[in-house]
This record gives C-alpha cells, structure tokens and sequence, in this order.
C-alpha cells in the first residue's frame, strides 16, 4: 500500500521540492521545466561571493538544489545542499525555519539515493533546530517530530516510530493542535495496518484498535482522520477476503464528498517482486510503513551493486469521477533501465481519488511526479565502505505538480 488512504496522511509541514509543469497544449504535450542549471548555479555562487544576507543565501542554495534534483543530479544536489547547511547553521536561531528546510531537502535527496542513515539524520539535525529555536508546542516543531517518526518507520523501526507518534499525537492534544494529533493518530494506525498486512495474525487486533481510536473519538476537530482511517478497515477487509470493501468504502465517500483538489483514497502496491527486481517477502521480512513495499531484512551480508539510482518523471490526468487516465513517462535518467516503470504506472493507473469538481471547460487535473529506483546503501562484512545492497530495493517518490495543481482543456 503505497498511499492507500486519504492523502492527508502523506501531508506534513515540509514545503514541495519540484518543478513547474507547463500548461499542456491542445495536443496534450507535457513538459516539465525549471530553470537552467547554468543560471541557478550562476546567481548562487555570485551570491556567496558577495557574501549575502543568510536568507538570499539559503534562497538561493535551496532553487539550485531543487534544480540539480530534477535534473537527476542527485549526488550534486546534496554537495550544494551540505555547502549551504555549513554556510549558514550558525544563524538557526535567527532563522530557524530556512535553516531546517535545508535539512530536510538534504534528507530527502539522500533517501532517494538510497542513504537512509544520512535521511534519518538530516531529519533529527532539521526537529533539533526547529525544538531549539520554537515554542514547544508550535506547528512547525511537531511537524518536524512527526516526519522524524516517518523515518524511523522507513528503517522498520516501528516500535520507535510508534512511539514518536503517539508522544506527538499527545503533545498536539495539549497544544489544541488537531491536525497534527489526527496525522499522528492516523499514522499509528497506518503503522499496524501496515504490519496486519504482513502478518494478519500478528497485528490485525492492534490495527482494530489502532482505527478505533480515530473512528470512535467524538472530537469533532478529528473527524476528517476519522473518516480517513475508515479505509484502513477497509484495507484489512480486503486482505482478509472482501474484495469490495475498498470500493464500497470509495462509494460511500464520494457520495457526500466533493475535492478540488486532489485527494488520494486507495492506491494498490507498487509491486517489484512481479517484474523480477525484488524477492518475495519471506519469514521475517516486513513492509515499509511509509511506500508499503515489502523488503527483506538485512544481514548485510546480501549481494552488493554499485547501481546507481534511476529515475522517471510519469505524469496523469484525474477525471471527475476521481480515476487515473492517461499515465504516460516524460523523461527518464540516462541510466534508465526499465521493467521498473511498469510496476509504478501500472499502481498509478489503477489509484482512486475522491470525485473533483472541475469548471465547465476543464477535462481534469493534471499531475506529474518523480520516481527514483534504487538501492539501500549498507555496509557489508568485511568492509566499512558502504555499498548498495541487492536485497534493498526501493522506490521513492516526488510530486513535481506546481501548486495549485495546474488544470487543462482536453
């Protein structure tokens, strides 16, 4: 399950890295566009010449790095991001929040080349500047904890995750922070469903309870999570053998709901095990919490690559009825391989979102996201050079949609 309930649980305080996409002719061409890398590279390194103020600086630093990511240069997107973290750390407590961003675009560029170690502390180095430098109980604090939690659960840590959560889901309570008490609420619950998925036996009891505590609280500032964590049930009924639970669910919803905006409802697993690029899950794997995808453990001592992440831009439309048309791949790295691809169009494909309201003249809403193919780095016996591990295959993804999400004529 890769998102496979309402998309708000994917929504935390971090602000979008992507590009624009260019409004689409009558013929439907799609181009996704961003500065030159010549220019961005260029303002920045007059900026750090003439010695900026922090802001410019960490401006600057954060649209070139953001440019070099949707180019593919991962690698390099992280060295300009490293550079602008040591030019301005020093002024977290003027201006905590750019100096936090810069962390967590490092991280999240570093997951998607597969260091999940330097993911995990970017995001602990971005919540200590924030928690050091804000109230206690501010949005932007327990924002920063709940992503902290993601990572953690992304490792399979899921009891720290679980943790993390619930001791945000408890300070938003005292804060009167609703929103952010809901996602943690309903990531507690996505953790079990998560692991009832893997092992009903195992987790399928913690997961009722999980939901339950979401479905059965009478706050009314938690009743859209309550409604959310209602596809969840429906989820473990589908794995337990009713096949239409997830669309009776999808019925019900949009029968008194109407988006305008995009809200993801159910969304099936970006499968790697049937295009042959990851083993079946077997006795002791688990699921990543976060894409929902299946991973072996590591005992680190699988076979090594030296694979280099590749990449592919997809871009779809969604129609008013809330499904997928039209998944077509704009652009792909240079060391794109394929077979991948199919497993993520294919999900793409087949997602449901909540019934949009368009004008008159709009055919749908079109949406272009990033996906990265790769590999956990680990360390192996016998070396302390970390090396890409076979057995650790994942798919990250970006959304490169310009907000608000652009809509076209068809």
């Amino acid at each position: 399950m890769f998102a496979s309930f309402i998309s708000i649980l994917a929504a935390t305080v971090a602000p979008n890295t992507g590009s624009a996409v260019q409004q689409p002719s009558p013929d439907r061409d799609i181009v996704v566009t961003s500065r030159r890398l010549d220019d961005t590279a260029r303002e920045l390194k007059a900026c750090i010449a003439r010695r900026c103020d922090p802001l410019q600086d960490m401006s600057a630093t954060l649209t070139h790095a953001e440019n070099e990511f949707v180019a593919g240069e991962y690698r390099a997107a992280r060295r300009t991001l490293a550079a602008g973290i040591g030019r301005n750390r020093q002024y977290a407590e003027r201006y905590p929040e750019p100096v936090a961003g810069l962390m967590r675009a490092n991280g999240r560029i570093a997951m998607h080349e597969g260091d999940v170690d330097q993911y995990r502390l970017q995001l602990l180095d971005m919540a200590d500047v924030l928690r050091n430098h804000l109230p206690a109980g501010d949005l932007r604090v327990l924002g920063a904890r709940l992503e902290v939690a993601d990572a953690f659960a992304r490792q399979f840590r899921y009891d720290l995750a679980h943790r993390r959560y619930a001791e945000v889901a408890r300070d938003a309570d005292a804060a009167g922070l609703k929103k952010v008490q809901g996602m943690a609420l309903l990531r507690i619950a996505n953790l079990r469903v998560t692991q009832a998925l893997a092992d009903p036996a195992g987790w399928t009891s913690s997961a009722e309870r999980s939901i339950a505590a979401l479905t059965t609280n009478a706050d009314p500032g938690l009743a859209p999570f309550a409604a959310a964590a209602n596809v969840l049930t429906a989820r473990l009924a589908e794995k337990a053998g009713d096949t239409g639970a997830v669309d009776r669910f999808i019925a019900r919803y949009a029968s008194t709901n109407r988006e305008t905006k995009p809200v993801l409802l159910s969304t099936p697993t970006i499968d790697l095990e049937k295009v042959g690029l990851r083993r079946p899950v077997r006795a002791g794997g688990t699921r990543d919490a976060i894409t929902g995808l299946s991973t072996l453990p590591s005992s680190r001592t699988g076979l090594a690559t030296d694979a280099d992440p590749e990449w592919v831009d997809v871009s779809f439309w969604i129609g008013a009825d809330g499904k997928v048309t039209d998944v077509d791949l704009l652009r792909t790295s240079s060391n794109f391989a394929g077979r991948w691809d199919e497993a993520v169009t294919k999900a793409i494909g087949e997602r449901r979102y909540a019934p949009i309201t368009l004008t008159t003249n709009e055919g749908g809403l079109l949406r272009v996201e990033r996906y990265t193919f790769r590999y956990d780095e680990a360390e192996f016996v016998g070396s302390r050079i970390k090396t890409r591990n076979r057995e650790l295959a994942r798919i990250e993804m970006l959304d490169l949609t310009a907000e608000p999400a652009q809509m076209a004529s068809r």
